[in-house]
């Protein structure tokens, strides 16, 4: 496989669970949940349809590469181009992903100085991202023959863009594993059983999983700059395998960042599944207990066969447990089984959101 042809891989399976996740977050937010849906969900809608527009960007990155497999000024001059846009969309995708998951996580704060500190962090990332924006698409002025002014150096110095994206890179990682060990330290001081703790902790940090490219992404941002070198066939490695890793990782860093935001917010669909799950276990277990009786010549009185006793589910939900500090009901906006197997509604309430300071 060509580089292109992995770039463009790694761009359709990240779109594709990035499409599902988001959907299965609005359907459980709508539905099931009485608050319906909320700011970070409207922001996470739009990262996503920035995300798409970005994916096609790249998907045509790899379609110029694959047809230009010598580099030449002109197919040079669209790389470039379409680079340049993809990076903008990116810094616009990552405001609008950003922002959801500090909303999203700043509502299990309850101390005033932390929830300032989750949102000063991003607002200090959404600013760089707003500079990288405007200086991705304005690199060298206009936008046009930017392969014979990357040549002669009449762009923004190598220096300055690489250490602006190496700042971005490091706030965004830094970000994102402030958003989750905060809350999780709330978590734990609670009165929540282990279990509970432990499962919610998970749901955290595969929610900021996507750091993990965004560090990748820094270290190997600097082999975006181009030069003559690439123009000679010899030239190894060619700059179609110089940029596919810090593509791949942008396109993974968005993408996973995105599903996994997504996904620790469908608990109660999970619950809804297991619960279904284990009812249709516990029917098919009596009809077969009833069947054996009756071939044994056992009488039975099947007189709640047909009532709805059969039909409640196969265990008792617990209740969530509540804070130490306040006594607040921890419903934590979907991440917790907050929704009845049977009736499909919101059990906990709205209380933390209302008794935020």
């Amino acid at each position: 496989m060509t580089p292109g042809d992995v770039i463009a891989t790694v761009t359709y399976v990240c779109l594709v669970f990035s499409c599902a996740s988001v959907s299965l977050r609005i359907v459980v937010r709508h539905k099931w949940l009485d608050h319906g849906l909320k700011l970070d969900d409207w922001l996470m809608i739009v990262a996503l349809a920035v995300y798409s527009i970005f994916c096609a960007v790249i998907i045509a990155f790899t379609v110029v590469e694959n047809r230009n497999p010598i580099l030449k000024e002109s197919s040079a001059d669209l790389l470039l181009l379409l680079l340049a846009i993809g990076e903008a969309l990116f810094m616009v995708t990552s405001i609008a992903f950003k922002t959801s998951l500090m909303i999203f996580f700043r509502q299990f704060l309850l101390e005033r100085r932390q929830r300032y500190l989750v949102t000063s962090i991003t607002v200090f990332y959404c600013a760089i991202s707003v500079l990288a924006f405007f200086l991705a698409l304005v690199p060298c002025g206009t936008l046009s023959h930017l392969a014979r002014k990357r040549v002669e150096r009449k762009c923004i110095p190598t220096n300055v863009w690489n250490g602006l994206l190496y700042t971005h890179g490091a706030v965004s990682a830094l970000s994102d594993w402030v958003f989750a060990l905060l809350p999780i330290l709330v978590l734990w001081k609670s009165s929540m059983p282990a279990k509970t703790k432990l499962g919610v902790t998970l749901l955290m940090v595969f929610a900021v999983c996507g750091s993990l490219c965004a560090v990748l992404r820094t270290i190997y941002t600097g082999s975006l700059h181009f030069d003559a070198r690439y123009y000679d066939v010899n030239h190894k490695p060619s700059y179609q395998h110089v940029t596919a890793l810090v593509i791949n990782m942008a396109v993974l860093e968005m993408g996973i960042g995105i599903t996994a935001a997504s996904v620790a917010c469908l608990m109660p669909l999970f619950r809804r599944c297991a619960g279904w799950f284990q009812r249709r276990l516990a029917t098919r277990s009596r009809q077969s207990d009833i069947q054996g009786r009756r071939k044994d010549g056992v009488s039975t009185t099947l007189g709640e066969t047909n009532s709805d006793h059969w039909r409640k589910p196969s265990f008792v939900r617990p209740d969530v447990a509540s804070f130490q500090s306040g006594n607040l009901d921890l419903k934590l906006f979907g991440v917790l089984p907050s929704v009845d197997p049977m009736t499909g509604e919101d059990i906990c309430g709205d209380s933390l959101a209302d008794d935020m300071p």
